[in-house]
C-alpha cells in the first residue's frame, strides 16, 4: 500500500522524533502551529531540526533512511 509521504526523506527534530519532510511541513505550517508554535506532533516539545552528525550539509538535516529505522 501507497501512503501519502512514502516518497519523502525522512527528518528528525531534537527531541529525536522523526516525520516524513512532507507531512512535518505540512504540520508546521498548519492550524496547529499558529494556535501552539512549533511543536512536535508526538512529544509537543518546541520543535527545531536535528543537524546531521558532522555538521548540517545543504539538506538541513533531511535523511533519505526509511521510517523502518526510526527507534
Amino acid at each position: 500500500a501507497k501512503f501519502p509521504g512514502d516518497d519523502s526523506p525522512v527528518v528528525w527534530g531534537v527531541c529525536g522524533h522523526a516525520f516524513h519532510l512532507q507531512c512535518i511541513t505540512k504540520w508546521l505550517s498548519g492550524a496547529n502551529a499558529a494556535a501552539d508554535g512549533a511543536r512536535c506532533p508526538i512529544c509537543r516539545g518546541d520543535w527545531e531540526f536535528k543537524e546531521l552528525e558532522g555538521g548540517a550539509g545543504e539538506d538541513g538535516g533531511v535523511r533519505e533512511d526509511s521510517m523502518d529505522r526510526m527507534a
